[in-house]
């Protein structure tokens, strides 16, 4: 209530919220643009540094192989995170030593998880394939245009019926915090 015992009217409310609502979006706007170029530059890092160690393969030189059905897409991805897309000539799916998650398993996942939660499928095949330093599949940039969302392995199947495509999701380490 105002002085007098009179209630302000609502528009003062809205004012003030206007006032402070406007600052927030157009800082955050210029904000977004710089998070996603520092993102852009480390995944543009990350590539370099796969090339280096011979774990690029370029899109065109892959087509033969998934037209084949040769070997495994690996689609690593994560909230607010880059998806990345891996290739082994392996069959990741018949070496696994669990089934990859499910759909509502992968979203939770991507959103929610802590490393005491890494499912057991996201880290052998963090480990055997998508490791920077250890793991044997190759990197690639897909010239496709992928669809919103976040489970890819479907659209690449899609588009090369006789591949195999997993999704996961990026590996969260722990630094051996939580082993006993």
């Amino acid at each position: 209530m105002s002085q007098g015992g009179r209630r302000k009217p609502w528009y003062d409310n809205a004012l003030v919220g206007c006032l402070v609502l406007i600052p927030v979006v157009l800082l955050s706007i210029p904000l977004a643009a710089l998070m996603w170029g520092i993102q852009s530059i480390g995944e543009s890092r990350f590539r370099r540094r796969m090339k280096q160690r011979g774990r690029f393969i370029e899109w065109a030189d892959l087509l033969p192989a998934l037209t084949a059905g040769e070997g495994t897409l690996i689609i690593e991805q994560g909230n607010k995170c880059p998806v990345r897309i891996w290739w082994t000539p392996e069959d990741v799916l018949s070496r696994a030593p669990c089934p990859p998650p499910g759909q509502e398993e992968l979203e939770y996942l991507c959103f929610f998880r802590t490393p005491e939660e890494s499912q057991e499928f996201v880290a052998w095949c963090h480990k055997r394939y998508t490791d920077e330093a250890e793991g044997a599949a190759l990197i690639t940039v897909p010239f496709l245009e992928l669809p919103p969302g976040l489970l890819f392995a479907e659209f690449f199947r899609e588009q090369f019926p006789l591949i195999s495509a997993v999704d996961t999701v990026y590996y969260l380490d722990d630094g051996g915090a939580n082993t006993s």
